[in-house]
């Protein structure tokens, strides 16, 4: 497969706006839960991107998702959301298999919360082994999620779960950092960009693949994007992965966050602020990666 016969593809999608058959105990319609399927279609549709993975951050989620499926399947890929703290345990390993085997679910989205939780920093304890046993038996690609200094022993865990689970295919939702919050000293004085060396070994000795929010409101790169050029040049092309969540951008208004004309500053933005990134290795990052990932 050549960068040119690459499909785009959003890996971080947030389409939320449920019809009443869609409800679930804990539905809160109030919250940010992602614009209407159409309108993101039309965002798609005006700027190339052809399938979105969709982050359904919560459980009340899923019946919405499932139906997005069945209805838009060459369009949507949805991850599967499960509580947590409790997904090592038959009733949510039982959830997990229906999803993929009944509904089409492509990936489990595992974000233990609230940060308490004791799976949220220590989802690699053989107490927690029976999700990754499911996930490894059944291929499942998992995204995790960091927080950025809000999550400091996420990468750590990593590193601990691949050690026993070396064959799971991992992307690490948000990559690296969130907004602001980066490990102080990250940039030196003479701007030059230093990774943690597990992390580099974690990302290049496994699969295990960063999410770049690029052209996320809100997303920091440092002067000049000096971190996303680090990124780049420290991981290359088959390791980073472009996600927009467009639409949880708190940055941007409602109406805004339903905008072709937004959401193309996200879809563009290597093109236009990374000319160091070739065409081709521009289309792994925009959507190939992903494809292998999920096998679309």
């Amino acid at each position: 497969m050549t960068g040119a016969s690459l499909p785009v593809i959003d890996a971080h999608a947030h389409v939320g706006a449920q019809q009443p058959q869609d409800h679930m105990p804990g539905y809160w319609p109030e919250g940010k839960n992602g614009q209407s399927e159409a309108d993101m279609l039309a965002c798609m549709d005006a700027t190339g991107v052809d399938y979105a993975v969709l982050h359904t951050c919560n459980i009340w989620g899923m019946k919405y998702a499932a139906r997005m499926v069945r209805e838009h399947g060459d369009r949507f890929i949805a991850v599967i959301k499960v509580e947590g703290g409790k997904a090592h345990l038959p009733p949510q390993l039982a959830t997990i298999q229906r999803h993929v085997e009944d509904e089409g679910f492509k990936g489990l989205y595992y974000d233990p919360w609230p940060p308490s939780d004791d799976a949220f920093a220590n989802f690699h304890a053989p107490r927690f082994w029976p999700v990754w046993e499911l996930v490894d038996q059944m291929k499942l690609p998992v995204c995790t999620v960091s927080y950025g200094t809000d999550s400091p022993d996420h990468f750590q865990a990593l590193i601990k779960l691949v050690d026993a689970w070396p064959d799971l295919t991992i992307t690490v939702v948000h990559g690296l950092y969130v907004g602001m919050k980066a490990p102080e000293g990250l940039i030196d004085a003479d701007g030059r960009v230093t990774f943690d060396q597990g992390i580099v070994d974690l990302v290049r000795n496994y699969d295990v693949n960063l999410e770049i929010l690029a052209g996320y409101p809100g997303a920091w790169w440092g002067p000049d994007d000096v971190v996303l050029r680090a990124l780049y040049d420290t991981f290359g092309p088959r390791k980073l992965i472009w996600g927009s969540e467009f639409t949880k951008a708190n940055a941007l208004t409602q109406e805004q966050a339903r905008s072709p004309e937004y959401y193309a500053k996200q879809v563009n933005y290597l093109r236009d602020h990374c000319p160091y990134i070739s065409r081709e290795d521009r289309a792994w990052i925009m959507g190939g990666n992903t494809t292998r990932i999920y096998g679309v």
